[in-house]
Parts: structure tokens; sequence; C-alpha cells
């Protein structure tokens, strides 16, 4: 996950290990959207997750990683 940080660091819609709690403050109109870094859980490993706003509530999608 290490080199997928670094490189998705300079992006503006990439915030690296966010709360859940401060999405909302984050997303706040339709459309509005971001992506993040899961907070670590014993025994899982970090993802990154795709947060938007639907229908003034915000939805969160897994992102795969693939490399080419």
């Amino acid at each position: 996950m290490a080199v997928v940080d670094k490189q998705l660091a300079g992006e503006l819609w990439y915030h690296g290990l966010l709360p859940r709690e401060d999405i909302k403050q984050m997303l706040r109109s339709n459309g509005d959207f971001l992506v993040r870094t899961t907070e670590p859980v014993a025994g899982k490993p970090r993802a990154l997750v795709l947060s938007v706003m639907v229908k003034q509530e915000f939805e969160d999608q897994g992102v795969r990683v693939c490399h080419s």
C-alpha cells in the first residue's frame, strides 16, 4: 500500500488515512468525492475506498489497485 500512497499523495481528491467521521464534513454536495485509505484493523490489510456523496448521503466503494 505504501507505493500506492506515494503515487496518490499529490492528488487533490486523495486524503490518506481519514476517519469515516470526518467524511461528512468534507462531502457536502451530490457528486462530491474523495479517495482514502481505510484505518488499520487487526487481521485485515489497509484498502483504498472511494467515498461519494449521493442524495445527501455518502457511499463507500472499495477500489482495486491493478499494477501493469
